[in-house]
C-alpha cells in the first residue's frame, strides 16, 4: 500500500479548562499488491485502525519528551488565544485528544486481484 498525502484536520474543543483536541485525517490510498485477497471494506478498517495507532503512539512518544510533536497547541493559539492561558495551552496530557476520525478512500487499486 501507499498512501498520498494525508490530509489533517484539528478542531479544538474549549469547554474545560484546557483545550481539548478532535483529529480527523483522509487518506487515500493506492493498493500495490493484494495477494491475500482481502475486502476493500476489509483494507480500510485495517489501514484506518493503523494510521490511529501510530497517532496515538506518536502523540504518547511526545508526552514523554514533553514536547507538542503533533503541534496541538498551535491550533487552539492561533484562532482562540484569549481563552487559556499560554501555560494551559501547554499542559497536554493523555486525555487531551478526544477523538481520531480516519477516513480511508481507495484511490487506485492497481494490482487489486
Amino acid at each position: 500500500m501507499k498512501f498520498k498525502r494525508p490530509r489533517v484536520k484539528i478542531k479544538v474543543m474549549g469547554a474545560e479548562l484546557t483545550p481539548h483536541y478532535r483529529i480527523s485525517v483522509k487518506v487515500p490510498v493506492t493498493i500495490q499488491e493484494n495477494l491475500k485477497e482481502i475486502s476493500q471494506t476489509e483494507i480500510k478498517h485495517i489501514v484506518a485502525a493503523q494510521v490511529q495507532k501510530q497517532i496515538k503512539r506518536t502523540f504518547q512518544k511526545g508526552l514523554d519528551l514533553h514536547t507538542d510533536v503533533l503541534n496541538l497547541s498551535e491550533k487552539a493559539y492561533r484562532f482562540d488565544r484569549y481563552h487559556w492561558t499560554i501555560q494551559e495551552l501547554n499542559e497536554l496530557t493523555s486525555d487531551s485528544i478526544d477523538s481520531i476520525k480516519v477516513k480511508v478512500t481507495l484511490v487506485n487499486t492497481s494490482a487489486y486481484k
